[in-house]
């Protein structure tokens, strides 16, 4: 294991992979829970749960991609005035990762923000906004009439590329409901019935007001966490932050994030500059 990854690795605590905790010994099994606990459970969900676009991904051939569509890998969104972003940290070239539109229905938005395009150092492996310098997350207002850049890509001409570059893959979206993980609800639910078990009630009253499985790669809604709750605030204003875009995982893009983990990038509820973004990286 390369020394950084193994660093990586070690900082971060190993909770349960699953979208929301569950017990020890208690996995598949009912949970022994109140009727009207788990409704009222289910209700407070109800009034929770925000719309969010789950994120299917498919492989594709490169020249079926436009820079000003979604995908992940492939052809970026690259002005021909704009330098390749390179890392702050080991002065490689970043890796393009992907990007979304953010004007779409449904799309979470930021500003008049259309695009959102995301670069990467796998060498040094960031996971928070204190190694800012080694990824970009830029937002784009104007596309449409944007000249792109010609020149090769720098990316491709580092010998360990291949090796984390995506698949290049088409992005299609769907409309989901999300609703909070354990880590971010526990605190408010002190004064409901939940059972026995509360963790397993929460489970069950989350799929029937969010049938849509918890671990993916989706469009705003709530983070589902691998580890602990890790909201960022705003650089600027000091607010909590809101998900933007959360990117799990993709075997079909051959996109890795540590031990099977996912990547969160979040904006400032106002806007607050182009700078206001800020990414987390969870793994198992």
């Amino acid at each position: 294991m390369r020394p950084r990854l193994d660093r990586f690795l070690r900082r971060r605590l190993r909770p349960p992979r699953s979208g929301i905790p569950l017990s020890p010994g208690r996995r598949g099994e009912q949970p022994e829970d109140s009727p009207s606990g788990l409704a009222e459970l289910q209700e407070w969900l109800r009034g929770k749960a925000l719309p969010a676009l789950r994120l299917r991904v498919e492989p594709t051939d490169l020249e079926s991609l436009s820079p000003v569509e979604s995908h992940l890998g492939g052809p970026p969104f690259w002005p021909e005035d704009e330098p390749w972003p390179v890392c702050g940290q080991c002065d490689r070239p970043l890796t393009f990762v992907g990007q979304v539109r953010l004007d779409g229905e449904g799309a979470p938005r930021v500003g008049r923000a259309k695009l959102l395009t995301f670069h990467y150092c796998f060498h040094c492996l960031p996971c928070d906004a204190d190694e800012a310098s080694a990824y970009r997350l830029r937002l784009y207002d104007d596309i449409d009439a944007v000249r792109q850049s010609q020149r090769p890509r720098p990316d491709a001409d580092d010998p360990d590329h291949t090796r984390w570059a995506p698949v290049p893959c088409r992005i299609t979206f769907e409309p989901v409901r999300s609703v909070p993980h354990w880590y971010d609800a526990e605190p408010e639910l002190a004064g409901l019935d939940r059972g026995a078990d509360p963790w397993e009630t929460y489970l069950a009253a989350a799929r029937a007001v969010a049938p849509a499985p918890n671990v993916e790669s989706r469009l705003g809604g709530y983070p589902d966490w691998v580890q602990r709750s890790d909201w960022p605030s705003c650089p600027e204003c000091g607010r909590r932050m809101h998900l933007i875009w959360q990117l799990d995982s993709e075997p079909e893009a051959r996109i890795m994030w540590g031990d099977t983990g996912r990547v969160y990038v979040f904006a400032c509820p106002l806007s607050c500059s182009e700078h206001a973004l800020a990414l987390v990286m969870q793994c198992c």
